[in-house]
């Protein structure tokens, strides 16, 4: 038998050309039965696919509904920024219960520190984990700043 994709002389015993890959004759039953498998396979994935796209939206649902929503920044990120700004970009993101501290802990008004951030409490926690909370959590920045 020759491979009708390379010409390469082949023994009748395989489905497949050993030089070029290439499917030789089968039988139709055979054939039949590789769709219905294929068939099968992208049915699943389709399910698949079908599931894990129905769950992602159940949980973008839970989660708006919750009305929680997230920092704009991380909290390390606020840090030496001036308070001001921080304050505007929570509030802008929704946050509503935000307390602002000066530390007074500086003697020159032109000192860089001036005005910029401590450090951040975040629901009664310096050690801030990142996630969704409530627009009415209690968030106090601490500023440096001239008494």
């Amino acid at each position: 038998m020759v491979c009708p994709k390379c010409g390469r002389t082949i023994t009748e015993e395989g489905n497949y050309c050993p030089g070029c890959g290439h499917r030789l004759s089968v039988s139709l039953e055979e054939e039949k039965r590789e769709r219905k498998t294929i068939g099968r396979s992208f049915l699943w994935m389709g399910i698949i696919l079908a599931a894990v796209i129905a769950v992602a939206l159940i949980a973008t649902r839970v989660e708006i509904a919750s009305g929680k929503i997230s920092f704009p920044s991380r909290v390390e990120d606020y840090i030496g920024v001036p308070y001001n700004y921080v304050e505007l970009e929570l509030r802008d993101a929704g946050f509503s219960n935000i307390e602002t501290r000066p530390l007074n802990d500086l003697s020159d008004p032109a000192d860089s520190l001036n005005q910029a951030v401590y450090k951040m409490v975040v629901n009664n926690r310096s050690d801030y984990w990142p996630g969704r909370y409530y627009p009415d959590v209690s968030i106090v920045i601490y500023y440096h700043s001239v008494p």
